[in-house]
Parts: structure tokens; sequence; C-alpha cells
């Protein structure tokens, strides 16, 4: 499991091998793809002719899956405007956005929105006031640990207009009252005497976006923050303070009657290290992660616990109903959902130093101490992987490939016959042994979330 306090070089070597990018790739440079599609080789045709000396087209961070260039009818006149991202090399922190329209056959330049920092933190487009058109929300990140200023633009009259202008260290939109419109959630930390983490709300009001409520958690700070589903019928806001040096809680907040509430106890959800809520068993309702040290491990520094994730649903009331566990390591980017049957009876180990050799999961009975190895996870290179295939097969060893992922050959080695385990512990352990394509269903590929 990746931990804050440990260092963003190993967690940027490695990625690099896990994406078989360059070291330190910059998204301008990921645009250089073996081809193109004819329409975006159209996009970028059109929106060259406009852009800056020294600029160069770039890549919005968030929402994952963005790309230089979009296409969408921005006025509402039944044709697409074109959206093009760049950054320019010479201006040092000038970066910007193009807006084309179609006219005569020709495309033309209708706006130029610029802004300054390091990268486009976020770029998309969303209805945020309610009129069936699209707004352009784009983020501009300056250097790590500052905050990042968002823009919102409506587009009028062939122009685009600023509509909303926060700093944010996190937003998320939604529709949280169920009326149509979706709300925009702020993050941020504050400059008071004693900072601490805002939580702003804004509403749409006569197409304009205005504060309609904000909470304050005194002495905290900004995580991240998310609107989702709370359960099948009713939205939330998902917010995750940090506390101290590494630890976190996350608050389930709700607008009831123009007010925001908070429904949880911070000590109900406290954990050692951030972990942003998601909908980690995919049924369309978020979940509240806390992590805990597996057993064995609770005189390890916390750097080295291999801490497990456990998942939590809201229960309707104030408190929080357990879904599944899961070990998820955010460096080399996978997870694998720990089987029901194993709670309560397993530990995890990493073994450091060594990717090749991942993490080992084992039965530990009624105790702490490992008794027998349930499941070893590997994870190759590829360029070793031959070489290590002939190990697995000299030494009789049962494995499955789990997949590939940049550079990296991930397989689940499965244990030896042979343990000392007899009587009720044996047959208990036995009862645990997953088959291959049990294994394949607990594994999967994740991205970061940090």
């Amino acid at each position: 499991m990746i931990r804050k306090i440990k260092s963003g070089i190993t967690a940027l070597l490695i990625s690099s091998l896990l994406t078989g990018c360059n070291f330190m790739q910059s998204p301008m440079e990921l645009l250089k793809q073996p081809s193109m599609d004819v329409s975006q080789a159209e996009m970028k045709r059109a929106a060259e002719q406009f852009l800056p000396t020294g600029s160069q087209f770039t890549i919005p961070l968030k929402p994952s899956g963005t790309g230089s260039f979009r296409q969408a009818d921005l006025d509402g006149d039944g044709s697409k405007e074109l959206l093009a991202f760049y950054k320019n090399l010479q201006a040092g922190y000038e970066m910007g956005a193009l807006i084309l329209k179609k006219e005569d056959g020709k495309w033309q330049l209708q706006d130029h929105i610029k802004g300054l920092g390091q990268s486009i933190d976020y770029g998309d487009l969303q209805d945020v006031t309610g009129d069936k058109k699209p707004e352009l929300l784009v983020g501009w990140s300056g250097a790590d640990g500052y905050e990042k200023e968002l823009e919102i633009y409506s587009f009028q009259d062939k122009k685009a207009k600023r509509i909303g202008q926060y700093t944010y260290n996190s937003f998320s939109t939604g529709d949280l009252d169920e009326d149509g419109k979706a709300e925009l959630a702020v993050l941020f930390r504050n400059n008071k005497e004693i900072p601490s983490a805002e939580l702003h709300l804004y509403q749409a009001v006569s197409g304009e976006l205005k504060q309609t409520a904000k909470l304050e958690y005194e002495g905290g700070y900004p995580a991240g923050v998310v609107i989702g589903q709370a359960s099948k019928d009713r939205k939330g806001i998902f917010v995750d303070i940090g506390e101290g040096a590494h630890s976190a809680v996350t608050q389930l907040v709700f607008l009831e009657n123009n007010t925001l509430r908070n429904v949880f106890s911070q000590s109900r959800t406290f954990k050692p290290y951030s972990l942003p809520s998601e909908d980690v068993d995919k049924d369309g309702v978020m979940e509240i992660g806390i992590m805990y040290e597996p057993p064995g491990t609770e005189q390890m520094a916390m750097a080295e616990i291999p801490w497990v994730n456990r998942w939590y649903k809201w229960d309707g009331k104030d408190g929080l109903l357990p879904v599944l566990e899961e070990y998820s390591n955010y460096i080399f980017g996978y997870r694998f959902i720990i089987p029901q049957n194993w709670i309560g009876k397993f530990t995890v180990k990493e073994i450091e130093d060594n990717p090749e050799k991942g993490v080992e999961f084992d039965y530990i009975g009624k105790g702490k101490m490992p008794l027998a190895k349930l499941l070893t996870l590997h994870i190759v290179p590829q360029n070793k992987w031959q070489e290590q295939e002939k190990e697995f097969k000299k030494s009789q060893a049962p494995y499955i490939v789990l997949g590939e992922k940049g550079q990296m050959v991930f397989v689940g080695v499965f244990p030896e016959k042979e343990n000392k385990l007899s009587g009720k512990p044996l047959q208990e352990y036995q009862e645990l042994l997953l088959k291959q394509e049990q294994v394949k269903e607990q594994f999967e590929f994740i991205s970061s979330p940090y």
C-alpha cells in the first residue's frame, strides 16, 4: 500500500515502468501517439492555426480519459464548437483553451481563455446552471502544495463568460437535491490564524452560481471531496479531511433545508492515512474506506505496515455497515479483494525491496502469526519474465498469470501442498485455498486515487 511518507521518487520510478513511458513524462508528451483518428487529426489541424507562438497542446490531468480536444454544442445552436487546451512553453506559466466554431466551412476562433499554472488540473464540460447547455470547468494548477484555481465559463453571444472563480484543493459536481441542476462542492483551506478546511456548496440561481451553504472543519486540511450515492435513493457529499501529520477522517454530508449536515462523529471514520471514498463494489453506491493493520504487524513502523482496506456503506442512520476488505498496492496499480471466508483468518506480508516477490497472504487461524501460505502475488518485469517462468516450472510451483500492465507481469503463485498443519486447523486452511479462476476474479488493476 502506498504511504504518503514514502519517497515520491520511488513511486515515480516504478510508475514509469508500469506505464511504459519515459520518466517524468508530461501530458504534452503523451500526445505523441503513433496515429490519430480522422476526427482528432482534423481538430488538431483546425486548432493549430490559432495556437499562440511557442505553445503546444496539452491534456488536462482530470477527469480520467480527457484529451486535448473536445467537441460540444456550447451555445445551444445545434452545431458543435471545438475546444482545445494548450500550454505556452515560452511564456512560463501561461496556459489556456481555444474555442473554435465552423462557419462557411472554415474553423474560426470564437474566444480564447487564458490562465496561469504549471498544468491544467481539470478540464471538462458540464451543465452546472441547469440551462441544458454545458459550461466549461477548467482548473489551473501551480506547484505542489499550492491551492488550485477553478474557473467556470458559460457561452453566450459567441463568447465565453466567466460565471465563477474558486480556490480549491478538490471539488465535485452532482445533483444533490434531484432538481435537475448540478451542485458544485468546493473543498479548500482557508487563511485564518488557525487554518481549517472549508466546504462550500454552490447552486444555480437565475443562471448564476451562488454559495448557498458551507461547513468548516477547524484545524483540518482538505484531502478530497466527492458527490455520490450514499444509498440507492439518496446522494451525499463524501468529504475527506486530514488531521495531524497523515491521519484523516471521512464525513458524509447531506443537504437538508439549505443546510449542510455531517452524519458521523469524527472518531467513527478515523484512519491512519487518507483513503478517498469510492464505489469499490461497483453497485452504484459509494463506500467509505478505513484501513487497518493486519495481525502480526502491530509492532511495525506505520510506514512499513501493509495496510488492509475495509470498506463500509452508510447504514441509513449515523453508522456504517462493512461491505468488503481488500489489499491495494497503488504504486504497482493493483487490488486484491479478500475472499469473505478469509476475513479474520489471514494476514498480509509485503516483501520489501524486491518487487518481483510482491506480497504474501498467510493463514493465521485463531492467532496472529502466519501458519501457512494462502497465496503470493508476484510482480515480474517483462524482461525477466522468461527467466522467472523457468524458475516456477522448475520448482513445480502452481501459478497463474493475472495480467500485464506496462512493463510488468502480475502472477499469482499457489502454496505447495506440504505444511505442518493437522486436525481442525488443516481442515479450515484447506477450505480457504483458492482455485485459479477465483484468484482471477479477486484481482483487478486500478489507478491511484492520490
